[in-house]
């Protein structure tokens, strides 16, 4: 269960951020995920699935 409010509150950050037009740095800026020097991984689209759930929490928000 804590790892789903820990997941709610970045999403709440990331909105935050994106209402007041601010963004996060590069991933290389961070301690945890600049350890292995990989930011991408094959295949996967970050910033379309970051949409796809933003939108997802926006359509489960107005069916409440």
């Amino acid at each position: 269960m804590l790892h789903l409010r820990l997941f709610i509150h970045v999403l709440v950050l990331c909105s935050f951020l994106d209402d007041f037009g601010l963004e996060l740095t590069r991933p290389e800026f961070y301690y945890y995920l600049n350890q292995t020097g990989v930011y991408t991984v094959d295949g996967t689209d970050d910033a379309e699935d970051y949409n796809d759930l933003k939108v997802l929490f926006c359509r489960i928000d107005q069916n409440n």
